[in-house]
């Protein structure tokens, strides 16, 4: 009987329906909460009064707010990847690193909100932003699909330079994220503007890559950023 009471005070044993519904409650709410009041002030102890539970039991699910930021990462890029799978079509590398990267935002578009309260988390915190040791398994899954979409096209670059410039395009991404957030414009047009100038500066970008004059730069470029983002990480090449 002792049992009994206990598992219904507590986080069910193992993996349940009532255990994941649960979860997901509190995931729902605890995002609402950063969403409405910011990640400072959003307290753990808040979001469990907010979801109607103990402080204890939100914190058995959720030991952290990171632990719901590292949630939130995993849950938009695994949705990413199968969006990926289904919706990138064949075609040149400068068409589909574009389309992976409309893509992104299309997957993101629901939680931009959320998004937007977290940039100080994504962008500052050291233990926390996107290019953070607790972050790196997902960011390297993120890159990945930009390297695919450049080395799986009918016409990909060059091998010897396909994960850095794979590397450069996931950091053109991040920055069209941030424009993005934080984009004024109805329906974020000006992102969508954007976007088409970055497709036609492509054109150039393949051509000089064609004739061999931009490689080096695009070498040294992805140098810089591994020196100064990544420095920690071991090289994907």
């Amino acid at each position: 009987m002792a049992d009994e009471n206990q598992k219904k005070r507590g986080r069910p044993s193992g993996r349940t329906d009532q255990g994941e519904k649960q979860k997901q409650h509190l995931y729902q709410v605890g995002l609402k909460l950063i969403q409405t009041e910011g990640y400072e002030k959003a307290t753990l102890r808040k979001m469990a009064k907010q979801a109607g539970v103990s402080p204890g039991l939100f914190y058995k699910y959720y030991a952290s707010k990171g632990a719901l930021i590292l949630e939130l990462h995993e849950s938009l890029t695994s949705a990413f990847e199968k969006r990926f799978e289904r919706q990138i079509q064949p075609g040149p590398w400068g068409q589909r690193s574009v389309a992976t990267l409309r893509l992104s935002i299309k997957t993101l578009a629901p939680h931009r909100e959320a998004l937007k309260a977290l940039i100080p988390v994504l962008v500052g915190y050291e233990d926390q932003n996107v290019f953070s040791g607790t972050s790196e398994f997902t960011r390297h899954r993120v890159e990945n699909l930009f390297y695919r979409a450049l080395a799986e096209s009918t016409s990909p670059p060059p091998a010897d330079i396909v994960a850095a410039l794979a590397r450069l395009t996931y950091t053109i991404h991040l920055a069209v994220l941030l424009f993005w957030l934080l984009d004024k414009s109805p329906k974020q047009k000006a992102t969508e503007g954007f976007l088409d100038f970055y497709e036609k500066l492509l054109q150039p970008l393949k051509f000089a890559i064609k004739v061999g004059g931009a490689k080096n730069l695009i070498k040294k470029a992805d140098a810089l950023f591994q020196q100064g983002l990544v420095a920690n990480d071991e090289s994907q090449d």
